[in-house]
């Protein structure tokens, strides 16, 4: 569990990092000088099946920092928390449909920046009506979660191809290796090595918008070494 909690938590990171170059999802953050703390003012966030907790990220989070005061305004929609092994992940706890305003301080080095997200909690929608990688597709995979995660044997590349479902756009699709490097985004029906070493393991995500709501929606493939 505390493993898995830990490679959820890497995933965020790198999702959110790349997030910030798509320009329907930018609009979104708090306007902030150059290393000061901050934050997206508005978040959606979707229960699944399986998981049932999501994260706010905090962008230019000090080393050393702390995170005080942390509350949410509907505690029966979310609740929230922190502790320093997040760094500069706020935990939320999904309950139910509904919205709610997080906010919390972080304080460093005497100086403290307050910081507050409104936060849309809705149920999981599944974006993509194809995930292939090679000759398999994991769209089955995606009905009532956005991650899943498989294991392989040394391969070839296998080219990845996605499909949108009806009523949401393809946004982008990204390749990473889950200690942060290699990150890159790729084409459809490029080709990309799904095999990790032992050890190590990779992801193929998509993004996705909602035509009618505009709100955006990932989709994660993970790939650990098969024994």
């Amino acid at each position: 569990m505390k493993k898995e909690c830990g490679r959820k938590k890497r995933i965020v990171s790198i999702v959110m990092a790349v997030a910030l170059v798509i320009s329907v999802f930018a609009p979104a953050a708090t306007v902030k000088a150059a290393g000061t703390p901050s934050v997206y003012k508005k978040q959606t966030s979707v229960i699944e099946q399986k998981s049932k907790t999501d994260w706010i990220w905090i962008e230019n989070f000090p080393t050393g920092a702390q995170v005080t005061n942390l509350k949410s305004s509907n505690t029966k929609v979310l609740k929230a928390s922190w502790n320093s092994n997040d760094g500069d992940l706020v935990m939320l706890r999904l309950r139910k449909a509904g919205k709610a305003v997080v906010s919390f301080n972080v304080v460093y080095n005497g100086q403290t920046t307050s910081l507050k997200s409104t936060i849309t909690v809705k149920k999981y929608q599944r974006p993509c009506a194809t995930f292939k990688v090679g000759s398999k597709n994991y769209a089955s995979k995606f009905k009532k979660n956005s991650y899943y995660v498989t294991s392989h044997k040394k391969t070839p590349k296998n080219k990845v191809t996605v499909k949108a479902a009806k009523g949401w756009k393809l946004a982008g699709i990204w390749y990473s290796k889950l200690d942060g490097t290699n990150d890159k985004r790729i084409k459809n029906n490029s080709r990309v090595r799904f095999s990790a070493k032992k050890g190590q393991e990779v992801m193929v995500y998509a993004g996705f918008i909602n035509k009618k709501t505009k709100e955006y929606q990932t989709v994660i493939l993970v790939s650990k070494r098969k024994k």
